[in-house]
């Protein structure tokens, strides 16, 4: 993206990236001294898949992360479920199939993965919780 602004404010638009963007800036004074420097940027998704809780609830912590985390999840009714991980663009990246139960602890190591943010989701006959991971 090139953008010739002479402003000290710029508006920059991700370009449809999600995860980390890196911007990089070169200022020309007026007196023709030049400096030039990159920032970081962290976009969100924007597809509109929050956070969803239905027959019980979970954490993951921490969140954000370095792609390690402890997954503790309580099922308010017994129910078979499966603990998926995807990406944005629905890949799977962990999954965990058939676990009969009301409580469950994992520790999930998604540390080989590029940074960005991902999905936990645990679907059942009766229970659906979806919940943001975000690994930096």
């Amino acid at each position: 993206m090139v953008n010739l602004e002479t402003t000290q404010t710029i508006e920059a638009a991700s370009g449809g990236e999600v995860g980390i963007v890196t911007f990089s800036v070169e200022v020309t004074d007026v007196s023709g001294c030049t400096g030039a420097d990159e920032i970081v940027v962290s976009f969100d998704e924007c597809a509109g898949i929050g956070d969803t809780y239905r027959n019980g609830s979970f954490t993951i912590a921490p969140n954000p992360n370095n792609g390690l985390f402890n997954f503790d999840l309580q099922l308010e009714n017994i129910d078979n479920v499966d603990v998926v991980i995807f990406e944005f663009l629905n890949a799977t990246v962990f999954e965990k199939r058939n676990s009969l139960g009301t409580d469950f602890k994992y520790q999930v190591d998604l540390s080989h993965l590029s940074l960005g943010i991902y999905y936990l989701q645990v679907s059942g006959k009766i229970t659906l919780l979806t919940k943001k991971i975000v690994i930096q």
